[in-house]
């Protein structure tokens, strides 16, 4: 009986081993499959951010290469009036350098006499942001490195971040426009007392 019972309880031991085992290599399995999946979805989600990485970078790039090939002033400025971007049109336009003009206002290329109105102007949209005159386009004098004055066109746009407004100015000089405008006027006025003289 001693040895039968021996057998006996051995058997159920290396049963219940052998079952606990299997249970246990059951759940390793699973838990190397769940490890395997989760491992997978990890390396995808790398894979589509590190492709996200890339077509941002690139978009930027090509923004930045527009950007800074244009002949018109791209002009940004954080809700003091502080220069924050300023292109190579802006620089040609006005004679400064981006390292000149950044963290400064823009009193430099503002004919002195529209200095106070412009100050004004900047602390009202600042106040207003996309409520204001966005997308409008306005004629305006601008100040040269050499002290010169030319006529400008100016189109405005705003934006939020972390609470603070910025806006964005496009500037084109209409030197040549308002040249053309004044000689049609003056051939206009010349026709029109020309007409009178015939009658």
């Amino acid at each position: 009986m001693a040895m039968g019972g021996m057998s006996l309880l051995f058997g159920v031991l290396m049963f219940a081993a052998l079952r606990h085992n299997h249970s246990v290599t059951m759940g390793s399995v699973t838990l190397s499959l769940e490890l395997l999946e989760s491992n997978h979805s990890l390396q995808c989600e790398i894979h589509e951010r590190k492709q996200a990485e890339v077509a941002l970078r690139d978009s930027r790039e090509q923004l930045q290469s527009v950007v800074q090939s244009t002949d018109d002033g791209i002009i940004s400025l954080n809700g003091q009036g502080k220069v924050v971007f300023w292109n190579r049109g802006a620089e040609t336009l006005f004679g400064f350098s981006t390292e000149e003009m950044q963290g400064q206002t823009l009193e430099r290329i503002i004919p002195e006499r529209f200095r106070l109105a412009h100050q004004a102007g900047i602390e009202r949209a600042s106040r207003a942001g996309k409520k204001t005159v966005e997308g409008e386009m306005f004629e305006l004098m601008g100040l040269r490195r050499d002290g010169s004055e030319f006529p400008l066109e100016l189109s405005l746009g705003y934006w939020h971040k972390n609470g603070e407004s910025f806006s964005i100015g496009i500037v084109r000089d209409i030197t040549v426009r308002k040249q053309t405008e004044k000689a049609l006027r003056h051939r206009e006025a010349e026709l029109q007392r020309s007409q009178e003289e015939l009658r």
